[in-house]
């Protein structure tokens, strides 16, 4: 986050893409990589000089981090672009067969 807060939003675009398929199924390959997902922006709280929430997409949650003060609007869908860090599995997703969560530390787009 720290990097990409120095290097700006551009920094996104030198790191390779991925599909969100292959961070799901082979989270060691596609760590360090940019994956990209549209959802609903929620749970969005200041830790620090970062900003974290949760993007509800189609496929489940996806946990992210901005180091930037843009908040994503309420009740809108949005397009978050971020480098994939690793998959989480809260103890809920893990009672009811849910797959882990992607984290995610990027920027918000403009365009969903």
């Amino acid at each position: 986050a720290e990097a990409l807060r120095i290097g700006g939003e551009s920094t996104l675009d030198n790191i390779p893409i991925v599909a969100r398929a292959t961070a799901a199924s082979n989270s060691g390959a596609a760590r360090g990589k940019v994956i990209a997902v549209t959802g609903r922006a929620s749970a969005v709280r200041p830790e620090g000089s970062y900003l974290v929430g949760t993007l509800t997409t189609d496929s489940g949650p996806v946990y992210w981090v901005t180091p930037f003060a843009t908040r994503p609007p309420p009740a809108t869908v949005v397009r978050f672009r971020g480098v994939f860090v690793q998959r989480f599995a809260s103890a809920t997703q893990s009672s009811d067969g849910q797959p882990p969560s992607l984290v995610l530390v990027g920027a918000f787009s403009q365009d969903p």
